[in-house]
């Protein structure tokens, strides 16, 4: 069977994780269309890529040496067979129709993304109810932003073929800075609700820290190519207590205002410091 799709898992220090993504992906229910999978290890120092020969799986495992995910999905570009691209990510775990859903979506359009659907544990944190709260939302990255997030992104290889690869210098963003190109290429954009994966949301301060600061580092690059506005008037380097709160709470949690002080302040924090220094 010839290899119609390349899935491609940009990786670093996943061990805890690829597993459960290799398996979603092992998986996948198509029957007449062959894929795949192609694991970019971006400098793991945790075992990662002897877990992703060890999988049943056997996918295909590379390394690209410049730090950064959007540097690993591009050498996972150079690598891919596919005439279809599928991103996921390596915390992530694929639905079994993940696939299948994906490309029947893209049938009608050249890139597609897909629900991310996040995952709580047993015994939630604050910071995982914050994380799950404001998680990816898909749907208005489509319809509102015009861009997919790589979490579940497909995308015909001719968008590459024509565009290019990702900005692999951006450390955040680069998702959205390539489908902004798409787009104003001509290609068209569709969301597809049930080709869905499953994202473990961030259980700590440093998780959460770390998140936020490569978001600020994004924010920072995205302002220079004049996607963001500047620092000073960009609203999503603050975040009102109220609204952190009400974002983690459900109907077995409420959280008061008081309980989110220090979460919004590690938040806050993440972001400014990665805008500020730019790593």
């Amino acid at each position: 069977m010839s290899t119609a799709v390349s899935v491609i898992v940009p990786v670093r220090d996943a061990a805890a994780t690829l597993g459960d993504c290799l398996d979603g992906l092992a998986a996948q229910q198509l029957t007449d269309v062959g894929f795949e999978v192609i694991v970019v290890d971006n400098g793991s120092q945790d075992g990662t890529p002897q877990l992703a020969r060890a999988h049943p799986l056997k996918p295909r495992v590379i390394f690209e040496s410049r730090p950064g995910s959007y540097a690993a999905r591009n050498a996972g570009l150079a690598a891919a067979q596919g005439k279809i691209v599928a991103f996921t990510d390596g915390d992530c775990y694929p639905a079994p129709i993940w696939l299948a859903r994906g490309l029947r979506a893209l049938q009608a359009t050249e890139l597609v993304a897909g629900r991310v659907r996040p995952h709580l544990s047993s015994a939630p944190t604050r910071w995982e109810r914050f994380d799950a709260g404001h998680h990816v939302d898909q749907r208005k990255y489509v319809e509102v932003l015009g861009f997919g997030a790589t979490a579940n992104l497909f995308v015909r290889r001719a968008v590459f073929d024509r565009i290019g690869d990702f900005d692999g210098t951006l450390r955040s963003g680069g998702d959205r800075e390539f489908c902004t190109r798409a787009t104003a290429a001509g290609f068209r954009l569709g969301y597809a609700s049930d080709a869905e994966v499953t994202h473990r949301s961030r259980r700590t301060a440093g998780e959460t820290w770390r998140l936020h600061r490569r978001l600020g580092v994004g924010l920072r690059d995205l302002c220079k190519r004049g996607m963001q506005p500047p620092a000073w008037r960009d609203d999503q380097m603050l975040l009102p207590i109220g609204w952190a709160a009400q974002v983690a709470s459900g109907p077995d949690r409420v959280y008061r205002q008081r309980e989110m002080v220090g979460l919004a302040a590690v938040v806050v924090a993440a972001r400014w410091t990665g805008r500020l220094t730019g790593r």
